[in-house]
Formats: structure tokens, sequence, C-alpha cells
């Protein structure tokens, strides 16, 4: 007690003497210090309290600390220094009130009557140093000391003297909710508010109805209870704080000071209402009370400016219900009035300019006038340069910063504005906490201005990061909220708009399902219904596209149409809805021929058009989609002015849209395909022109969409072929090649790359053709065939190819590569698929697609980056780019190979030697003329055979200098890679057998096929691993297949090939016949023999399939043989016998030569042989056991593969020719029942219509079964 020893005896002298007293005189001094402190109350006058302070002290200091008035002393001491305090600051009395008042505790017992009064004067001294320090701590000691007090006088203890009815009672538990209030506002604990709000009604309960401190309790309960509702969105809350503050309201005197705040308070809480249950009542007389709190205000109190700032809220929440301008203006006004009274320098005024600056926001979105959008950032930004950087306000203005921004590029389309938008929206979503009320809006508003700019600049990125923002937004929020639907239906919009660019399927359905599943939400009855039925429509119409199922096509045209029959006619989407039912009726027109069909699509355009203003987004694309449809009309009834109208629409559509926009690309190729059917009816060279420079434009333009750009490259180079300019459509060659394998991505699966990459078919012959036109060197036509054929095939090699330098050189990359891979290769949809059906059930299952989707995106993107990476290290710039023209000539050095390459505009053989590559026009042979056989089929016939021989591989194996049988065995070895239709021909059997002159293929080379050069590099970089090594060899029987005929020498072949393996020192294993007993023994094999019936699809050549015993649940497709990889221990050899092993119904899919016997090759066998028509049953004994043998007889080396079919193929030819020859009649010339390129009469037909058979039965005319057998490998 130093400091009070010191202080008492500085106590003024003078002033006792004064005053006439003793200054030794305790009751004296008490009383003095008593009557100035009592003073100082009455008038507030520091001074007043300056003088009895040194009384109270030196009173104290004389007094024995046993004295029965020591404590009283020190309470009364205690009191007047945290008043001087509270007044004038000094930290010192802070500290000496403290260590007084915490010495009379320390000094009493529990049974005097100062103790509790001590207590409440600590709590009272140690929260007023909280309010200075911020220390919690301190604020803890005081909630602990005064609820000590409080907890004393609540028993009615005689001792204390202070009845439970007394004020003092209800002060201190007022006292206790307030220091409560402090310590909730920092902890943020729900038990702290609760425990607030139970003091704080303990203390109303306490406090007469009449007395002055009820109202202003009920007031911090409404308060509090307000803060509850917040954290908790209980609506009890609520309820109960407005029914306490209609209370404290009316307890209010009007004349009462408070009343303002009270009135404003019960406005805020009905306005919270409003927002959870959008009761109109509640806004209006929340309005309502606040106009009167406003109008009792003036204008210099700062309660006026605050008032007018929510009444503008509320004014703006009426305009968004009741749509009334006049609410919206009210609401600006009041605004502005709050923006223009308060200080240039007042802490609040940057929340009342955001506050003018929302409301300017929501007039502009209605007027979409620039100046409004304008005065709505500037304002907005006003508030930004006033906030300090960590003000936890910042976030939320920059969320307003980027609203407007994001409105002003809409209204403008200037992309600087959504880019800025964007930046200030990313910047908010670092620093916005989830749980923030904001986080979803925020997410949603990011998602739809990268929406918006990937829709205008065609970068699927920005969509990509569209899906990820806003699966993270339905993540953070409930199916119950309001905005569940919302985030739903845009992120069904995404996910769309993705599947147009990059067509991947898992998109499309997510879209349907997400579609499909909110039509079942919206009642049937609610407007938004229609909209939904529309959107079904749009999936399933696009589905059908890859599908093709007409039952798709069906529903879809039946939901669109149910759309617009139950939509007002002034709806505002009834035009979209229009046109989606006229592109799929046209559809449906296009497949069936049903005219009735094309016009009622013809009228639903005509309609759109009618409806919609000409400023509309959509505008342009519904103008070319009518112009669609007045072409379809010419062309059914040769109306030349539906033709000149479908002209003249899609030059409006292109004239109203953007130059660089990326749907402008669409539009221009569609005038450029109304203008060819212009030209074919007039031939005006004027047309040529401009539709060349038209095809130019849009060929360059980098952010149109690939496959439009392609559609102008291709339609170029036959525009400039027309016109023989062959140097410029070279010019353009080089860059629409370089896009073909832009049109995939390795986050898309093999099935949807498929897919795209027909869209390019025969356009890689086409600007290799154009090359020779242009006389360009032959390497770099092959280049063209490199780079835009095998683009499927070349990705899956990326994936899988042999990284052990990389390894040893960059473990770190190597690490990174190899995981990526995995992930590509092996996603979790083909992994533990039967735990993963079982965890369904408890998943999300409307949503089970997502992560998958989306991973794929980001592992895809993450692989690209890294092998740029990659190529920057020393000796790695080449890393998994094309072949060079050293790597190209050393993989002719086992033998020549021989590239025919097919286009409408020449054709060609580039041999490629082991000193050279040169080429060879071939001169007699035309595209048209090589598919006008095909169709024919009989592609086995001498008349085939001949025509073969005359046109390609005579004068090929000519220049090869191939002119005669080899001598002394030393057979030359031909690899041939032919093109487009020829793909299907038999170009190792080509030549006239009958004349017995040498003149064939088979009597003058070895013939091996490959889909491309790369395919026979990247198979000769994997070295045979298991060469030295004895294995097992796996071997299947389907003599008996479930729907199909019976094969009564399969199970021949196989017991014959059970011994024969044995000769190889194989281990011959038998498993199943069904999808996993195969599978599973694959990996371990050295050879895969299938002897059964092979399937090969129309329309998917990636759904072609060896036939197994479960192959109705589990088929040994294309599509699940290219999901495997072997190569960890890669087969030696798959000999596939069976019908069409090799063949591709489908002429789109030429290019990428996706067949079973290529399946087989990607997924790791080094050889395979297998068919490219049907082959007889029983043949196919003979074959393979003459392969076999020669295989074992060369040792099984990677020439024993190719030499033993080579002369097995020639034995049964020569058996042919022999038997022909007995009979005494040629090899057969005419027409077969039973042609050799077809299927047999006797094949079963499968669901599709494709006959299957491994059972053509060779009849007395002696058919040339031992033709389709094949041989690809290294």
């Amino acid at each position: 007690m130093a400091n009070l020893e010191e202080a008492g005896q500085s106590a003024p002298r003078d002033l006792g003497a004064a005053l006439g007293g003793n200054l030794n005189d305790v009751e004296w001094l008490s009383y003095i210090g008593n009557q100035l402190f009592i003073q100082y109350q009455k008038t507030k006058a520091i001074s007043d309290l300056d003088k009895s302070i040194p009384f109270a002290q030196r009173a104290l200091l004389i007094t024995p600390e046993d004295h029965p008035d020591y404590i009283g002393l020190l309470y009364r001491l205690g009191t007047q220094l945290g008043w001087r305090y509270q007044e004038i600051g000094e930290i010192n009395d802070s500290e000496e009130t403290i260590r007084i008042i915490q010495h009379g505790i320390d000094k009493i017992s529990y049974d005097q009557s100062y103790f509790c009064w001590l207590l409440y004067r600590l709590g009272i001294a140690l929260r007023v140093k909280f309010l200075r320090t911020r220390n919690i701590a301190d604020l803890e000691e005081a909630i602990q000391a005064t609820r000590h007090a409080v907890h004393e006088i609540s028993h009615d203890n005689p001792i204390y003297e202070i009845p439970r009815d007394s004020p003092i009672y209800f002060n201190w538990l007022y006292a206790l909710a307030d220091q409560l209030d402090d310590k909730y506002d920092i902890t943020k604990a729900l038990p702290d508010l609760q425990e607030m709000i139970q003091v704080t009604l303990q203390a109303i309960s306490k406090t007469p109805i009449k007395h002055p401190a009820y109202a202003e309790g009920l007031h911090s309960l409404g308060i509090r209870l307000r803060a509850k509702y917040l954290r908790t969105k209980e609506l009890d809350d609520v309820e109960e704080g407005i029914e306490i503050m209609q209370e404290a309201t009316a307890s209010t005197p009007e004349d009462d000071p408070q009343r303002t705040k009270r009135l404003w308070t019960l406005a805020t809480l009905l306005g919270d209402r409003y927002d959870k249950e959008r009761d109109a009542t509640d806004l209006k007389e929340a309005i309502r009370l606040l106009r009167l709190a406003t109008n009792v205000t003036t204008e210099d109190d700062l309660d006026h400016a605050r008032l007018l700032n929510d009444l503008s809220k509320g004014l703006r929440a009426m305009f968004f219900r009741a749509g009334n301008m006049a609410d919206l203006e009210g609401a600006i006004q009041a605004s502005r009035q709050a923006v223009n009274m308060g200080p240039e320098d007042h802490s609040e005024r940057a929340t009342w300019l955001i506050t003018l600056g929302r409301s300017l926001h929501a007039r502009a979105t209605k007027t979409e006038e620039i100046s409004h959008v304008d005065e709505s950032i500037q304002v907005v930004q006003k508030a930004i340069d006033l906030t300090l950087e960590d003000s936890p306000d910042l976030p939320k203005w920059l969320h307003d910063l980027g609203k407007g921004l994001r409105l002003r590029y809409l209204v403008t389309k200037a992309l600087e504005d959504i880019g800025e938008a964007i930046d200030a929206l990313r910047q908010v979503l670092k620093s916005l906490p989830s749980e923030d009320p904001d986080y979803t809006e925020l997410l949603n508003n990011l998602a739809m201005s990268l929406s918006e700019r990937g829709l205008r600049t065609g970068m699927v990125s920005d969509l990509n990061e569209t899906i990820q923002v806003l699966q993270q937004a339905l993540k953070n929020t409930p199916e119950v909220d309001a905005d569940h639907l919302v985030l739903l239906s845009n992120l069904a919009e995404a996910l769309y708009e993705r599947y147009l660019q990059t067509e991947a399927m898992v998109d499309l359905e997510g879209y349907i399902q997400l579609t499909q599943r909110a039509m079942n939400i919206v009642p049937k009855h609610s407007p938004d219904h229609s909209k939904w039925l529309n959107r079904v429509g749009v999936g399933l119409g696009y589905r059908y596209q890859r599908t093709k199922l007409a039952a798709d096509l069906d529903m879809a045209i039946e939901f669109i149409r149910r759309a617009v029959n139950t939509s007002q006619e002034d709806h505002l989407l009834r035009g979209e809805w229009l046109n989606n039912l006229a592109v799929r009726l046209g559809e449906r027109y296009s497949i069936n021929g049903d005219i009735a069909d094309l016009e009622e699509a013809l009228k639903a355009s005509q309609e759109v058009i009618s409806i919609t203003p000409e400023d509309h987004p959509n505008y342009p694309r519904w103008l070319n989609n009518l112009g669609n449809r007045l072409l379809e009309r010419y062309l059914y009834d040769g109306i030349v002015a539906d033709l000149d109208k479908s002209i003249d629409l899609r030059r409006q559509a292109i004239n109203i849209t953007p130059k660089d926009h990326p749907d402008n690309g669409g539009l221009l190729m569609n005038y450029v395909d109304a203008l060819m059917t212009k030209f074919n009816l007039e031939s005006n060279i004027d047309d040529t022109d401009k539709m060349i420079s038209i095809c130019e434009s849009a060929l360059r333009q980098s952010n149109f969409y690939i496959y439009d750009r392609i559609r102008a490259g291709g339609r170029l180079l036959a525009l400039y072929s027309m016109t023989g300019k062959w140097e410029r459509a070279f010019e353009a060659s080089e860059l629409v090649n370089s896009l073909i394998p832009r049109l995939t991505s390795r986050h898309l699966e093999n099935a949807d790359r498929q897919h795209r990459l027909r869209q390019a078919v025969g356009l890689a012959s086409d600007t290799a053709a154009v090359a020779m036109h242009a006389n360009k060197p032959p390497l770099l036509a092959l280049n063209f065939l490199e780079n835009g054929r095998g683009v499927l095939a070349t990705s899956l090699e990326d994936m899988r190819i042999d990284i052990v330098e990389l390894q040893e050189r960059h473990s770190d990359l190597a690490e990174q590569f190899v995981g990526l891979r995995d992930e590509l290769e092996n996603p979790p949809s083909r992994v533990n698929s039967s735990t993963k059906q079982q965890d369904t059930k408890k998943q999300d299952a409307q949503y089970s697609w997502r992560t998958e989707a989306t991973r794929r995106h980001d592992t895809g993107d993450k692989l690209d980056q890294l092998i740029m990476e990659i190529r920057k290290r020393p000796g790695f710039d080449h890393f998994l780019l094309p072949p060079s023209e050293s790597d190209i000539r050393a993989a002719a050095s086992q033998g020549p190979i021989v590239v025919i390459n097919v286009s409408k505009h020449r054709c060609d053989a580039i041999l490629v030697e082991r000193q050279k590559i040169r080429s060879l026009r071939l001169k007699g042979l035309g595209k048209n003329d090589i598919e006008e056989k095909s169709r024919r089929g009989s592609l086995g016939t001498p008349e085939i055979l001949e025509w073969l021989w005359d046109f390609i591989a005579g004068p090929v194996l000519d220049a090869l200098t191939f002119t005669q049988p080899p001598l002394d065995n030393d057979w030359p070895h031909v690899w041939w890679i032919p093109t487009g239709p020829l793909s299907k021909f038999p170009l190792h059997a080509a030549g006239r057998h009958e004349e017995s002159s040498g003149n064939t293929v088979l009597d003058r080379v070895i013939s091996s096929y490959s889909p491309s050069i790369k395919a026979i590099i990247n198979g000769r970089r994997r070295s045979d691993q298991t060469a030295t090594q004895m294995g097992s060899s796996l071997l299947v029987s389907m003599e008996h297949t479930p729907g199909y005929s019976n094969l009564p020498y399969a199970t021949d072949e196989i017991a014959m090939l059970h011994d024969l393996h044995k000769s190889f020192a194989l281990n011959p294993l038998e498993p199943g016949r069904r999808y996993q007993d195969i599978t599973s023994h694959l990996a371990a094999c050295r050879i895969f023999h299938f002897a059964g019936h092979g399937f090969s699809h129309t329309d998917d050549p990636s759904k072609s399939e060896l036939l197994v015993e479960d192959r109705d649940t589990n088929p040994l497709t294309v599509a699940t043989l290219l999901e495997m990889n072997l190569r960890q221990n890669p087969p030696f050899l798959a000999y596939l016998s069976a019908c069409g092993t090799g063949r591709i119904r489908d002429e789109s899919f030429f290019d990428e030569s996706i067949h079973l016997i290529s399946a087989f090759q990607l997924a790791g066998f080094r050889h395979v042989i297998g068919t490219l028509w049907e082959v007889n049953d029983e043949m196919c004994v003979d074959m393979a056991r003459l392969t076999y043998e020669g295989i074992r007889d060369g040792g099984m080396t990677d020439d024993s593969v190719c030499r033993g079919l080579h002369h097995a193929s020639r034995e049964l030819r020569d058996l042919w020719l022999v038997s022909s020859a007995i009979r005494g009649a040629k090899p057969k010339r005419e027409a077969d029942p039973f042609p050799a390129g077809d299927e047999a009469a006797t094949g079963e037909e499968d669901e599709r219509g494709n006959r299957v058979g491994r059972d053509m039965i060779l009849d007395e005319r002696a058919e040339a079964h031992w033709i389709p057998y094949v041989h690809f490998g290294v």
C-alpha cells in the first residue's frame, strides 16, 4: 500500500485548514470526502472529484486495518478512483482502483456486509481496464467477480442488507450481462451469448415495469436475441425478439430519447423475419418504423444518417419484391441523403456509400443504361478507397465491385470489365470465410463471371473453374435453401456449355441428371417447371446425337413441346424453347424424311424470330437456325426463294455478331454451306472468292471453336482445289492439320475422344495430298498424316511411354508424370467397381459424377503443364512430340514402310526406306473408285486383288525393286499403312494369283500392317522383356456363344493348340469363358488365342467385341481393352481367330484405326494376328496350326510371327489354286451370294443387324478364305 501512504500524506493541508478540520480525525476526513464526491455526482465537476480523493486517501491511511471502518473506506476510495479514471482516463487511477479493492477483498471475510460490494466494484474496475487493454483475462476476472457478487446477494442474505427486489440486484445483473456481451464480441462463443441472454432475462424479471431500466433491459434483450438468430438462424429467436421489442417500444414514452433506437431495433428484427419468411407485411412495417424513427431525429444527429441508410435497404428490398421503381428511387434518395449528411471522414461513410452503390446497381440492372452502371461502380469504388486494407468489410465491398464490373460487361461486352470482375471476386474469395452469409453468393457470382468470359472467349479453362466453384457452392448450401436450386441450375448450364466445347459424355450425363432432378423438385404448377422440361429435352437431344437412340430424340421433342405448350405466350424464355423444338424436329426430319416435322420446325423458327427483339443475345443463332430450316426445305422441294432467304438470314446473323465471338465461327461456316449450295446451282465465281475469304478468316480466328476452324480448313482446301491454288491450299493445310490433335484433351474418356476425332476424318489425308500437289517434300506430307491420324492411339501411347531415362535423370518429374498418368489411366470408376456400387447408396447419388469429372479436368491440365516443364530439360526437348525424320527412317531398318494416302485430291504412296523418304503418285487410283468398290463388298475377289495389284501394290513393289519372288528364302518385309477407305482392303493379298507369275504381294514380300509409323516406333522401343522367359498361353474356345451359331471347329482349334504350344515350352491354360476369367490371365500370359465369334459395331468401333460367355453384362470390348495396360509384363502375341477383328464399318473412324486388333496392340501385345472380315470355321484350324508351326520353327521371335502367317497364307493360297484347277475352273470372279468382303449369309444377326460369323461354309467354288488374315506388329 505504498502508493496509498504517499497519496494520503500529500493531502492538501491548506484545504483542510480552510475547512477548519482536523487532518487526523478519520470521521471528519471521511465526511468531507463523501460530501465532495456527492457534490461531484451532482455537478459532474472534475475538480470536486479531484478534491474528494485526497481526503479518502488520508482517512484510509490513518485507519488501522483491523478497524471496523477500514473496509468501507477502501470501498469508497476505490469507487472514487474508478470514477476519475472513467472521466479523465488516468491509467494510474484504474490500476490503483483494482489494487485497493482487491486488497479489501483479501482482508474481508465472506460474512461481512462489504464483501459483495467489493466484488461488484472489482468487476466494474476490471471491465473498465479491459475496455482499455482488450486483454480478455481482465474481462474473465471481471465476469467472475460480478457473477460472484450476484450469487452472494441472490439468497436474501441479511448480512448484505440488500433485498432481492432492490434496484441494486437487477443493476448488477445488467452489469454482468454487459460483461458477457463484451466477451461474446471477442469469442463469438454461443454459450457466452446464451448465458448473456439468460442473465438479461433474469435482470428484466427483477426490474419493475415502471422502472426506466425495464424498457432498456428489453431493448438489450431484443438486440441479443437478434445476435443469437444471426448465429443459429432459428426463427424462434426473431419471433421472441420482435415480441420483446414491441413491448419495449410500448413501454417507452414518445418523448423518450431512447424511443428512436427501440423503433429502429424492432424494424431491424422485422427485416430479419422478412428475409426468412418473405412476408411482405413485415417488410412494410419495418419501412414504416424506419420512416417514423427517421422523422423524429434531427439532421445533425448521426443516427439520422444511419436510419436513412437502413431505410434505403428496406426500400430496395421492397423493390426486389414488388418491382416498383418508386421504391428503388426512394432507396437511392435515402442513401444519397445519408451520404451527404455524414462527415467526409466519418467511419461509417463507406458503409453508406455501399448501400447507395447497391441501390444504384439494382437500378442499372433494371435499366441497363451505361450511365447508371458507371455511377454504381464509381460509388462502390469510393467506398473501397475509404476502407482500410485490413478491414473485415473490404471483401464485401470488393464483391460489390465485382458484381458491378460484371454488369458493365453484360451491357458493353468489354472483356476488360469481366476480367476485372473476376480479379475482384477472386480477391474476395481469398479472405472471405466460408461461414460468411455472403459466401455462397460470392461463389455464384464468380462462377457466372467465369462462365460468361468462357463463353465469350471460348476458354474451356474458365468453364472448368466455373464448374469447380459451383460445386463448392452447392456443397455449402443445404438442399432446403432457396439458393440450392439456383446453384443447381447454374451448374447444369455450365456442364452443358462445357459439353458443347469438349463433348465429354460425363458432362452431358451430369447435365441431364441435374435437370431431371430439378424438374422433379419444382412443382408442376410452378412457372419454372416449363424451364426444366425444356432443359431435360435439350439434354436428351444432345444425347441422341451420341447414342443414335430414336427414343432419346422422341423424348427430347416431347419434353420441349410440353415446355412450349405449358408456358404463357409472353414468357421470356418462350423463344428459346421454340428454337430448341425447331432444332430437334429438324433433326428428326433429317432422319425419317417426314415433311410434317420440317413444317412444324419451320413454323416454330419463324415464331422465334417474330417474338425476339433484335438485341437479344441469342438472336443471331436463331436467325441462323431459321436459315437451316429454309435450306432443308429448299433441298426438299427445290424452291430457290428458300435458299436465297436462308443465305440472307445467315448473313444477317453474322453481321450482328461480334467478329471475334466464338459462336461466329459456326455462323460463318453455315453461311458458307448455304453459299456452296447456291454455287452448285449457279457456279458464280464471285461466290467462290467470297467463300475463300470467309473460310480463311474463320480458320485463323484463334478463339473460334476448334471444330468450326477445322470445318473452315476442310472447306478451304476444297475451294482452293477447285481453283488450282495449291500453294495457298498448302498454307491453310499446315494450320488445319495442327488443329486436329486439339480436338481432344487428355481429360476426355476414350469414347469422347473417338467421337470428336470423327469430325476430322480424311482431313489429314487431304492436307497430305495438298502438300504433294504443292510439290512439298514427301516427309512433310508424311508428318501431316502422322499428326492428324491415330490421335487417340498416340494419346494412349503417350500415357504408357517408357520413362526409364527420365527416371534416371529427373526422378522428381518422372514421379509426378507417373502419378498424373495413373490418375488419368485408372480413374476411381474403373477401380473397385463393386465397392463403389455398394457405397453409392451412402453417397449423394445425383452428384456421383462430380468428383471424377472435375478431377480428370484438373489432372489433364496438370499433366500438360508437366510435359511442358519436362521439355525444358536438356535432352528432353522432344518428349512426347511426333517422330523426327531420323526416327522415321530408322523405323524402316527392318524393311520399307509404305503409306498409301487416299484423298479426293489425289492418291500417293509414300515410301519410307532406311536412307530416304520418297513418294510415288498412284495416278490411276481415285478415292471415289475405292469407295465404290468398298460399297460393292466382295473385297476378296480376284478382280479386287488384281485391281489392288495393278494400281497400288504392283507399282509400289516395283519402285522398291521387289520385282521377283526372293531367292534362298530371303524374304523382304514390308509394312503397309493404308489410309481412308483403303484400310478395308487386303493389300497383302493383292496380285494375279491364278497366273502363277509371281505378280502377287504374297510371292514377293512378307506383309505386316500398322496404323501409323508412330505405332511401329513405339512398339520397337518396348523391348520384348519376356523373350527369354517361358510362360503360359491363354486359350479360349467359344464353340457355344449364347444367342449365336455354334462353331464346332473352335474346340478342335484349341485342342490342337494345347498340344502344339507345349512344344513352345509354354504352359497352356484354358480358364473359364467369362470376361473376368479371361482378363485376369491376360497380364501374365505370353500368348492369347481366342477362337470364337467377333462383333464389329456399326456406329461405334469402341463397342466392337470378342463375344465371351457373359457379354451381356461384361463385354470384352475395344473400350475395355483400351483401358488395360499390360506393358509392365507385355504379352507377345494375341491371335484373334474370329471374324472381322480388324474391320471398321463406319468410314468416319478410318483415321483412328480403332478395332480389336489395334486395341490389343495398345493394351500391350507386341504382335496381333486378326482378320479383315468373316472367316471359315474349319479353315481357322489350318491357318492357326500352320502359323504357330512357323512361329515355333522361327524360335518365337518378332520375325517368326509375320513369317509364320505369311507361309501359312501362301500354303493355303496354293491349296485354293490347286482346288480350283482340279475343278477346271478359275477362282470365282462373278458376284457371290456369300461375298468374302461381307457377312456370310449363314451368320447370325446381332441386335444392331450386324451379322457375325466364324461359321462360313466352304462351298464348291473354293472361296479364298485365306485372304482376311493379317499381322499387326513390330
